[in-house]
């Protein structure tokens, strides 16, 4: 749950390899993106691996089975 600044993903179980965060009002300016991971096997890849003033998105080191991270995001 989360909005266009911030939140927890929930990542679910099968072949997960990427999230991405699409915003629901383009921003002015690429953002600044952090993602920490909070829980489950998850390993974020550098962090993102793509952002625009659209979306964002999360690449995983591995297929994951479940976990959760947090997302902070501001131009």
């Amino acid at each position: 749950s989360g909005n266009d600044t911030a939140g927890t993903v929930t990542v679910g179980s099968g072949v997960v390899t990427a999230c991405t965060i699409t915003f629901s009002v383009p921003r002015s300016n690429t953002p600044r993106v952090v993602g920490v991971v909070t829980g489950g096997g998850l390993n974020i890849a550098g962090g993102y691996s793509a952002k625009s003033t659209t979306a964002v998105t999360f690449s995983f080191a591995a297929t994951v089975g479940s976990g959760t991270f947090d997302y902070y995001i501001v131009e």
